[in-house]
């Protein structure tokens, strides 16, 4: 699993919004332990696709602290 440090910081009024760090899953069951950790921890995930849409958001979180999940490996 590929793990790299998220640093996007996004200004909504006096608040800033910082990612916490992004994770890259290569198979199925490392999605799963992602996803089952983030459960068992309250930690907000945050998907992010390679597609070229924008229309549904970029790769910058929308809540603090959520980490990156790139689906992509």
């Amino acid at each position: 699993m590929l793990l790299c440090t998220a640093m996007p910081i996004l200004r909504s009024g006096a608040r800033r919004k910082i990612a916490s760090p992004a994770v890259a899953p290569y198979t199925v069951e490392e999605v799963q332990a992602v996803v089952r950790i983030a459960n068992e921890h309250s930690i907000p995930l945050y998907t992010i696709s390679t597609g070229r849409n924008l229309g549904y958001g970029g790769s910058a979180p929308v809540l603090s602290g959520s980490v990156v999940l790139d689906p992509s490996g």
